[in-house]
């Protein structure tokens, strides 16, 4: 099967034509990859390979505990960007953590993490002699990273082209759930599909120096809500003057709540200064831009409830079972993408544009997102606390 015609993700035709033409030279100088199950193998080193956002990597944190229940006898190894590492911080089922932060990737929140260069990683790998090495996004640069590990066995997509750095291609499954497509990797080496669950990990220890450090700022006790100012993306961002409306109706309808704001530093956090100056005396916290990473994780998992875009905090959020709302945005296909943890809720407004897959909205008002009305939100909030 390994002349079976590829269909690709791309949007733009032309680079569906560019990466076909490189499959037909790469198919020419390498041998195909097949398209067979694994079912009787045994490796004895496998690495995962999940280099991009937090909501995908978060995603992926499920995989070690699977592989070691079904090969107890094999090292899993986690390749991995800055904001990876410490999603995988503490598992167990994860014997080594690699970290490289390619460019292909950045976003805001990731520009201050470093780690060494992806070639001098790569150099490191290929010493490991991995057995195995899966790649659950189907990219083609990550493919070629598969390639150059001179791991034995290599399973993945050709959705993006390099299929052809594979050893065994999976079929993919278009405008199925994103975690559907991990899940076909597994079954692929003979693994029956089980329930992927997102879980981190925290040492006691660290535990109290998170808990410490929050509570210097600010964040102690119980009943908070967490409300995310900012997205991975402007095309996600819930518009500021939206989230002043629901400050407004909560400060009428809800006067005893406790919000916590949390995101990155940026413009937006400084007019969120000013949202806030008529609220001065509620008591609420403004945390954006002073949590690291773990920190944000942490406090996460003590919320009450969430409301945020569809971004990776809210993932985190959802997978501790806390109520979280999704702003949803008009970016993605909403089946294929939304969280599938029974806690996730979501407020959407269809637009004829969607999805656009941009990470900028052309369309003035950006309508997805501003159509998304303070007032749902509130009454999503009321449903939760009603003790306030």
């Amino acid at each position: 099967m390994s002349g079976a015609k590829l269909s690709y993700v791309f949007r733009k035709k032309r680079y569906a034509v560019m990466a076909a033409i490189l499959d037909g030279v790469g198919n020419t100088l390498l041998r195909p990859p097949r398209r067979t199950s694994l079912e009787k193998i045994a490796p004895k080193k496998i690495l995962i390979v999940r280099l991009d956002h937090l909501g995908d990597i978060l995603q992926a944190t499920a995989l070690p505990q699977v592989l070691k229940e079904n090969f107890p006898d094999a090292e899993v190894h986690f390749l991995t960007n800055g904001t990876g590492e410490m999603l995988l911080r503490g598992n167990p089922y994860v014997d080594r953590v690699w970290v490289s932060n390619p460019s292909w990737y950045k976003r805001s929140h990731s520009k201050s993490l470093q780690g060494p260069k992806l070639s001098e990683t790569v150099h490191q790998l290929r010493g490991e002699h991995f057995e195995l090495a899966l790649a659950p996004r189907g990219d083609l640069r990550e493919n070629h990273l598969l390639w150059r590990t001179r791991t034995k066995i290599r399973v993945g997509y050709g959705i993006t082209g390099g299929g052809f750095f594979l050893t065994h291609l999976v079929p993919y499954a278009h405008g199925a759930h994103e975690s559907r497509h991990t899940l076909d990797l597994l079954h692929a080496l003979g693994i029956r599909p089980v329930p992927l669950k997102p879980k981190l990990y925290w040492p006691p220890d660290e535990e109290e120096i998170l808990r410490r450090r929050l509570k210097d700022k600010g964040f102690f006790g119980d009943g908070w809500v967490g409300m995310q100012v900012g997205a991975g993306t402007a095309a996600k961002e819930w518009p500021l003057e939206n989230l002043e409306k629901l400050l407004k109706t909560l400060d009428v309808r809800m006067p005893g709540v406790k919000i916590v704001f949390l995101g990155d530093q940026d413009e937006r956090a400084r007019r969120l200064d000013n949202a806030l100056r008529p609220f001065s005396g509620k008591g609420w916290l403004n945390l954006v831009g002073r949590t690291g990473l773990r920190e944000l994780f942490y406090l996460l998992k003590s919320l009450r409830c969430f409301i945020g875009p569809d971004s990776g905090p809210a993932h985190v959020a959802a997978s501790y079972a806390v109520p979280t709302l999704f702003l949803f945005s008009g970016t993605n296909v909403f089946d294929e993408w939304r969280s599938t943890a029974e806690s996730a809720h979501f407020l959407r407004h269809d637009v004829p544009c969607s999805p656009c897959r941009l990470t900028e909205c052309p369309v003035e008002g950006h309508p997805c997102m501003s159509g998304i009305e303070a007032r749902d939100a509130a009454a999503w909030l009321e449903g939760r606390l009603d003790d306030f």
